[in-house]
């Protein structure tokens, strides 16, 4: 049984205040990232949605079709073994990952360029999520205009116009995202799984470089 003096003090006290009822201000607010991102996808489609009314762009465009379609599992192997175009162009490069692209969009679309279009604008909207990710993860958690500002800059530089309506040159959005997933998954002091992220970051790292050869100086992420 309690005695007096733990009645007396129970009784005496206060009450804990009711929560106030949130806003519906205070409900957006905390949903800016959300419509923040939204928003940025909407201006980076609005810059270039255009292009989905291009043809098939670029002067290796075909010959990057020709090389990287799938049509048996020895194709499929050439994908990820030959140098970008089969050395149609005299140029030694290695993008399996771009091959890969290129043959899955043949594999859906054929040639119809409003496929290879529309898989741009999507890579587009991706790079966009993940630059504001990664900017958030830079800056804290609670930044908005720094990640809002970085994304602005990369989704309306002028330097896409000569990316977006040329499928052969979907390398850059790719090597974008895997480096910018490079950043997100590297370890902070306070992970501990920091051997998985790494494997995970050096993963990332080998995509970016099958992207496009640049891709490589993610290795400086990673070991810095």
């Amino acid at each position: 049984m309690p005695n007096q003096d733990q009645v007396a003090t129970e009784s005496a006290a206060p009450a804990e205040a009711p929560a106030s009822p949130r806003t519906w201000t205070s409900r957006v607010w905390a949903w800016r990232h959300v419509w923040t991102v939204l928003v940025l996808i909407a201006l980076a489609m609005y810059a270039y949605g255009d292009s989905i009314y291009c043809h098939l762009l670029g002067f290796d465009t075909y010959l990057q079709i020709i090389a990287s379609r799938i049509q048996s599992w020895g194709d499929f192997v050439d994908t990820f073994r030959e140098e970008l175009t089969d050395g149609r162009i005299e140029a030694n490069f290695y993008r399996p990952i771009q091959n890969f692209s290129i043959a899955l969009d043949y594999a859906i679309w054929g040639l119809n360029p409003l496929g290879y279009q529309l898989s741009s604008l999507l890579g587009l909207a991706l790079c966009v999520i993940l630059m504001y990710a990664t900017a958030r993860r830079t800056l804290g958690p609670g930044a908005w205009a720094g990640p809002t500002v970085a994304t602005l800059v990369y989704c309306l530089h002028p330097a896409l116009m000569n990316v977006m309506p040329v499928p052969c040159r979907r390398s850059e959005l790719l090597v974008t995202t895997f480096l910018l997933l490079t950043l997100l998954i590297l370890p902070t002091r306070r992970d501990e799984r920091v051997t998985l992220r790494l494997w995970l970051a050096g993963l990332m790292v080998m995509f970016a470089s099958g992207a496009k050869d640049i891709g490589v100086m993610g290795l400086g992420l990673v070991f810095l």
